[in-house]
């Protein structure tokens, strides 16, 4: 299993109403670690939470989808 980095882009809310001068276009760029439990060509899949055992478990996963991925970079292999 492999922690990695992965910075994406999402895109972002305000609440209440604007003027159209002041609406803010820019989608939000992230980065979040976590352990890698899957990469396909749909997108990544991290888990915040593993246990090492006889029965491995993960929680906290969370999918962030091919389209947003700018990068993947290891952390650690363990």
């Amino acid at each position: 299993m492999k922690l990695v980095r992965v910075d994406w882009v999402d895109s972002h809310f305000v609440p209440g109403w604007e003027s159209g001068h002041e609406a803010d276009s820019k989608p939000v760029r992230v980065r979040s670690v976590g352990w890698l439990l899957k990469k396909t060509r749909h997108g990544v899949v991290l888990s915040s939470h593993i246990v090492d055992g006889e029965e491995s478990q993960h929680c906290g996963a969370m999918t962030i989808p091919a389209a947003a991925v700018r990068r993947v970079r290891v952390i650690k292999e363990r």
